[in-house]
C-alpha cells in the first residue's frame, strides 16, 4: 500500500469537511453526508480559530469538502479569511448552489481550483449514483462558474455504469469548457460500506491505457488525469499522516488521515476544535493511538485529494 494523498514538500495540507449537510444523497459519499442539523458545525468565527491555528503549525493547503460547502451561507466569508491568510485554498462541490452572483463573487478569491463532481456525460449515468434531479443542477452550476474565473476540474468516479464511457466524459468536460477532468474509483465505503454492486469491473491497468492515449490526444484542449497508480514515487510511500496531513470533520473532531476514519473511528479525536486547539488535541489518547499503530506500520492511506 502507498499513500496516494497530494502532500506539499513546504507545509502540511489539510482536509476540513466543513459541513455534512448536502443538498445530494450520493450512493457512495464516504462521509454520508445528506439533510442534518449545523448545530453542532463550528461557527465562522470558531472557523477562522482554527485557520490560524493550522497556519500556526505550518498547514498551508486547504481542501474545503463536504457534504455540500456552498450550503453553509458564510463559506466566502470563510474562503476569504483563508486566503488573505495566505492559505493555499481548493474547494470541493457539487455545484448546484452555485449561481453566477455567487460565481463573479468567488472572483476575488485566488483559489486553487473548484473541483466539481460529475460521474456522466449522460442524466441517466449521472443521477444512477448522485441520484434524481442533480444532473442538470450541476451542469447549471459548472457553466455560471465561468464567471469566477477560477481553474475549474470536473471529478469523476468510475463505477460499473460509467466505465466504458471515458471518451464521453472528456467530451463533456470539453463541451463545458472546463480546465481539467480527473478520473477516481468508487470505493466500497461511507454509506456503500461492503456493497460491492457499483463497483467497476474493468482492470485498472486498462482504464490507465485508456486515459493515457486521450491524455496525449486532447492535451492542448484539457489536462487529463486519474488519481490512482502503479507507479511508487519515492515521497508517496511513507504515511504522511499525522505530520503533513490533517482531516478536521464537520463538528471540529481531527484525525491524521480521513480515509483512516472510514475503516477505524477509533483514530478520530474525542474532544474537538470548538473547546480546544491543536496542541491539546495532538494529546488526545486516540491520537497518540495513531502514532503508536504507524509505529507498527499498520497505518497507511490510499487515495490522493
Amino acid at each position: 500500500m502507498q499513500c496516494m494523498f497530494r502532500i506539499p514538500k513546504d507545509g502540511g495540507r489539510v482536509l476540513w469537511e466543513i459541513t455534512n449537510r448536502c443538498n445530494y444523497a450520493c450512493k457512495y459519499c464516504i462521509f454520508s453526508s445528506g439533510v442534518g442539523e449545523k448545530s453542532q458545525e463550528l461557527a465562522l468565527e470558531e472557523c477562522k480559530r482554527v485557520i490560524d491555528d493550522l497556519w500556526k503549525h505550518h498547514f498551508r493547503y486547504l481542501k474545503i469538502t463536504g457534504g455540500e460547502p456552498f450550503v453553509r451561507e458564510d463559506l466566502l466569508d470563510l474562503l476569504s479569511y483563508a486566503t488573505k491568510l495566505g492559505m493555499k485554498v481548493d474547494v470541493s462541490t457539487n455545484a448546484s448552489l452555485i449561481t453566477k452572483e455567487k460565481a463573479r463573487k468567488l472572483k476575488d478569491f485566488n483559489l486553487e481550483m473548484i473541483h466539481v463532481s460529475l460521474d456522466g456525460d449522460l442524466k441517466e449515468i449521472h443521477e444512477q449514483v448522485r441520484g434524481k434531479n442533480t444532473y442538470d443542477r450541476t451542469i447549471n452550476g459548472i457553466k455560471n462558474l465561468k464567471y469566477s474565473n477560477q481553474y475549474i476540474r470536473i471529478g469523476t468516479v468510475l463505477y460499473k455504469g460509467n466505465q466504458d464511457r471515458i471518451l464521453s466524459m472528456i467530451e463533456k468536460a470539453i463541451e463545458l469548457s472546463v480546465s481539467e477532468i480527473i478520473f477516481s474509483i468508487m470505493e466500497p465505503v461511507g454509506r456503500m460500506n461492503g456493497d460491492q454492486s457499483y463497483v467497476i469491473t474493468r482492470s485498472l491497468k486498462a482504464l490507465e491505457k485508456e486515459i493515457e492515449y486521450y491524455q496525449e490526444k486532447y492535451s492542448e484542449v484539457l489536462k487529463i488525469n486519474y488519481n490512482w497508480s502503479s507507479k511508487i514515487d519515492e515521497h508517496i510511500h511513507i504515511c504522511p499522516a499525522g505530520k503533513k496531513f490533517l482531516y478536521i470533520n464537520d463538528k471540529g473532531n481531527i484525525a491524521p488521515c480521513s480515509w483512516l476514519v472510514t475503516r477505524s473511528s477509533s483514530y478520530l479525536t474525542e474532544r474537538t476544535l470548538k473547546e480546544k486547539n491543536l496542541d491539546e488535541l495532538f494529546e488526545d489518547k486516540n491520537w497518540k493511538k495513531f502514532l503508536q499503530d504507524q509505529k507498527c506500520g499498520e497505518c497507511v492511506g490510499k487515495h490522493r485529494y
